[in-house]
């Protein structure tokens, strides 16, 4: 499963790149070579506050935030 799934997620992104509506916004993170449990780069606490990041961003603006410090 580890080393079969590198070319799907290939297709996947270059599907996603290729919406329009809505236009894709996300990022993919690749890391070649890693197995199926690979994370990424970051710690688990970066990559939360950087996803809560985006969320807040794309909030309605009278949206609470009591959740973002």
């Amino acid at each position: 499963d580890s080393y079969y799934l590198n070319n799907a997620v290939h297709r996947m992104e270059d599907s996603l790149r290729a919406a329009r509506n809505p236009p894709y916004g996300g990022s993919i993170v690749y890391g070649p070579r890693q197995g199926h449990c690979w994370s990424g780069p970051l710690p688990l606490h970066e990559r939360l506050k950087e996803m809560a990041q985006e969320i807040a961003a794309r909030a309605p603006r009278d949206a609470g935030r009591a959740w973002w410090r």
